[in-house]
Formats: structure tokens, C-alpha cells, sequence
């Protein structure tokens, strides 16, 4: 159960805005997704999911294109198998990954920002939920969409380290888990 410091847990802003930007957010990522089924993508998008269906194959061993990451295709294997035990297609499974990891930054950004000023996190928190220049990335199977929410997360870490390091309770352990 996320506790009262929890990083991962409802932001504290209005719940208007946080049931708006939710709603917002998966309205135009599955708009976007939409887009993608109809006019797929090609080259690196087809490439990641063919290494992913051979990791599944023959293991991530077989996996080695030196000019693409190796952790991606694996963690688009995972989801490929999953989707086949829930019998869901693989591009909406991987699109729900995607756009659920966007939000978890959010989130977090969000719990973070709060430290600050409870305006700010709303403002920031509903204007990155309809972000239009990163929420197409979270229907295609590109390293894109992965890597705006980690650093969107890396963003919020370095913000509440600031914070930490003004409120004088900065430890070697908070800088690395915060």
C-alpha cells in the first residue's frame, strides 16, 4: 500500500484536473494509435518487434543488431507473450505499456512537483498529459516512448534532490533512491 511519501500514488492535485488529464491523455494517445494502425510505421518500429518475436523464439542471445538497444526488444517479448496468453493484440498491449509508463511518470513527476507548489504540479500535470509531441510515441513500438518517461522520472529526481539539498536532509541513499 503506497504510504503518505509514496512517490507512486494519486497526485495530490485537484481531482478534477487528475480525472481530466487521465481521460485527456488516453483519448489522444488512443487517437494516435488509431493513426498507427492505419498508416503503420516502418523500419526501426518493425525491427524492434521482429527482435522481440526472436528473443521469444531463441532467446535474447539471438538478439544482438549493434546499432539497437537489446533491452527494449526484450521487454517487447515480454509484453508479445503476455498478449498471446491474454489473447489481446500485441500493438494495443504494447501501446497500454507504453502509455501506462507515460503516466507513471506523470505521476511521480507530479508527487514531486508538489513539493513546490500545488498549482505548478497541476499545470504541469495536465499540460504533459496532452502533450502532443510525445504522446504519439506511446503507440509505436520505438525506444522513444520509454525513454521521454524515464527521462521525465530523471527530471523529477533531480528536482527533488534540489529540494532535499535546500531542506539540508540530503543523504548518499536519497540521491540515488530519492
Amino acid at each position: 500500500m503506497p504510504t503518505k511519501n509514496s512517490l507512486i500514488r494519486v497526485p495530490d492535485i485537484p481531482f478534477a484536473a487528475f480525472a481530466l488529464g487521465a481521460v485527456l491523455l488516453f483519448v489522444i494517445g488512443f487517437m494516435f494509435f488509431i493513426e498507427q494502425i492505419l498508416f503503420p510505421p516502418c523500419c526501426d518500429a518493425d525491427q524492434y518487434l521482429k527482435l522481440a518475436r526472436i528473443s521469444n523464439a531463441k532467446g535474447i542471445i539471438a538478439v544482438q543488431v549493434p546499432s539497437l538497444t537489446f533491452a527494449y526488444p526484450w521487454i517487447l517479448s515480454l509484453i508479445i507473450e503476455f498478449s498471446n496468453i491474454i489473447n489481446l493484440p500485441e500493438k494495443f498491449l504494447i501501446f497500454l505499456a507504453q502509455i501506462s509508463a507515460y503516466y507513471l511518470a506523470l505521476v511521480i513527476v507530479s508527487n514531486i512537483i508538489k513539493d513546490y507548489s500545488r498549482k505548478l504540479a497541476t499545470a504541469i500535470y495536465l499540460a504533459l498529459c496532452v502533450n502532443i509531441f510525445a504522446i504519439p510515441y506511446t503507440g509505436i513500438t520505438l525506444t522513444d516512448s520509454l525513454y521521454t518517461s524515464l527521462a521525465i522520472v530523471l527530471f523529477g529526481g533531480m528536482m527533488k534532490i534540489e529540494h532535499l539539498q535546500k531542506s539540508e536532509k540530503v543523504l548518499p541513499s536519497k540521491w540515488i533512491f530519492w
